[in-house]
């Protein structure tokens, strides 16, 4: 397979592979608003004396609102959302360089 640039980031590429593998579009959205949700909570977990049991009810207790965002999400116009957050941007090209981290990442 020849690869293609998108004109976006990890969701459109998870789009392409999730509609290239025939996934239901609900089933799809379902799990990438897990792997997102489980990405903060293992930020979280290195942060806090959370467990793996504590990370799992914590991530069970999260699929009623991850099913509330799919559902909200219905309604957005996909030619509406775009992220720009220059700040955020900023402050992640100097994490490396700062002196004390929460984490070594």
């Amino acid at each position: 397979m020849r690869a293609r640039t998108t004109p976006g980031g990890h969701a459109v590429a998870f789009g392409l592979v999730t509609a290239a593998l025939r996934v239901p579009v609900q089933d799809a959205l379902l799990g990438y608003a897990y792997a997102a949700c489980a990405a903060f909570v293992a930020a979280g977990q290195k942060l806090l004396l959370l467990g793996q049991r504590a990370v799992q009810l914590v991530l069970f207790g999260l699929h009623p609102h991850m099913a509330a965002a799919v559902e909200a999400s219905k309604d957005v116009d996909p030619t509406e959302p775009y992220a720009f957050d220059p700040l955020l941007e900023v402050a992640s090209m100097t994490h490396e360089r700062q002196t004390g981290r929460m984490y070594i990442s």
